[in-house]
């Protein structure tokens, strides 16, 4: 597998993560503040699902781990001396159940900041977001998602808002980006589901999340995770678990994860990553340097995200209007601008579905009412075939060969279909 090298982008501000944002924006391309957590987390380098699971598999792609790594699980706590001071360990049993403690306090999260990096194959993806939640089963999440196509060295950024609401058993999510975004696709989702339910979708679930990832860490990496933790001077503990693998003699696969736990047993700083860093950062287990520098360089991809600025209360009623009204963001009528288009075929192309696309409330893939539950299908896939670029991309239609074929339209969320399909006559 060849190796790229990436030298990512230098963050001096770097903000932190929510375990409920919906990571992975539709990304269209054209071509086809110092976190106020318990540790520094300047000059990040690093690197796009529901609910807090995290949209990849932890495991290290050369086997098994390096020999030289080392387990620390002491079940005592002893004074630890260094050069500049003592410091009090903290065991790694009290440190796990400080973490599940901290599960029932999602509760009374009312807001946090995020920050998540992906590198895939062909682009970076960096997010940004403050999330929000109210009293009265609403939650906001506002962001901002960067996109850097590798090969072309082309950045797309867009801002949105994302509301999340509950009303009369229905639990509805739209995501919106500004005016000026031609790179991100606007979405719109709604499910039936019960109160309690659509409560815990409108949590902040960041220590439920956190726990989470440290359970699975646990188990797959038993015999390899180094634990670190000890007592801070306000009381908090902070913990630490790492492991890594050499990949060459420069660069190694590490996966950290590090949080801080208040006194009051309130989750307030949580970081994981999952990439390839210089091999002199891994060598010491601190995380703490996984965090300041942030990957390097990368094999298959690597994730990494961060939450701080964690505030604890009780929650607010949301007094205003919802920026999203719902009668104007999910399609009741679905069809064509046209009944009938003539094309000439030329091997290899292709049209986009969305430019013959009529909706009522009028929407588009930027602006309007969300298209993103559009699904079209072809009478004749031998002629004309969606979905062939890619399982988002179903708006797309190959031209397979000359002939004609009538494509029908349906919003597979509320159900509504075209009465009229579109006729294509492909000379």
């Amino acid at each position: 597998m060849n190796k790229k090298i990436i030298c990512l982008l230098s963050l001096v501000t770097l903000f932190a993560c929510n375990g409920n944002q919906s990571s992975n924006d539709s990304f269209i391309s054209s071509n086809t503040s110092n976190s106020d957590g318990s540790h520094s987390t300047s000059n990040q380098t690093s690197d796009s699902s529901e609910n807090g699971s995290f949209p990849f598999s932890i495991s290290f792609p050369y086997g098994n781990t390096t020999s030289d790594t080392k387990t620390t699980t002491s079940s005592t706590e002893t004074p630890q001396t260094s050069s500049e001071s003592t410091v009090l360990s903290v065991s790694l049993a009290i440190a796990t159940n400080k973490l599940k403690n901290a599960v029932q306090f999602d509760n009374e999260l009312k807001s946090l900041k995020t920050s998540q990096y992906f590198i895939y194959e062909e682009y970076y993806q960096k997010q940004f977001y403050d999330t929000t939640r109210y009293l009265n089963n609403v939650t906001f999440i506002k962001g901002t998602t960067t996109n850097t196509i590798f090969s072309s060295n082309t950045i797309s950024t867009g801002n949105y808002l994302e509301q999340k609401h509950y009303l009369d058993g229905t639990y509805y999510d739209i995501r919106k980006f500004d005016e000026n975004n031609t790179s991100f696709m606007n979405t719109a989702s709604k499910s039936q589901m019960s109160e309690d339910s659509a409560k815990n979708n409108l949590k902040i679930n960041q220590a439920s999340d956190a726990y989470q990832t440290y359970q699975r860490l646990a188990n797959d990496y038993s015999d390899s995770l180094e634990y670190t933790g000890y007592y801070n001077e306000d009381d908090s503990i902070y913990a630490s678990f790492m492991t890594y693998e050499a990949a060459t003699d420069d660069y190694a696969f590490a996966i950290g994860m590090e949080f801080t736990i208040d006194k009051d047993n309130h989750l307030t700083d949580f970081y994981f990553t999952q990439g390839y860093y210089y091999i002199e950062y891994c060598i010491d287990y601190d995380v703490h340097t996984l965090r300041r520098h942030g990957p390097t360089s990368y094999y298959e991809g690597g994730t990494t995200l961060e939450a701080t600025n964690f505030v604890y209360g009780n929650l607010e009623e949301f007094s205003e209007a919802l920026p999203y009204a719902i009668e104007d963001n999910f399609v009741t009528s679905v069809g064509f601008k046209e009944e009938t288009i003539e094309l000439t075929y030329v091997e290899g192309v292709y049209i986009d579905l969305y430019d013959y696309l009529q909706v009522t409330p009028n929407g588009s893939l930027f602006a309007g009412c969300p298209i993103n539950n559009i699904q079209f299908t072809s009478s004749e896939p031998t002629i004309a075939k969606t979905g062939e670029r890619s399982k988002t991309d179903n708006h797309y239609l190959d031209i397979l060969q000359t002939g004609e074929v009538d494509i029908h339209a349906k919003d597979t969320l509320t159900g509504v279909e075209s009465v009229q399909d579109l006729h294509i006559i492909i000379k």
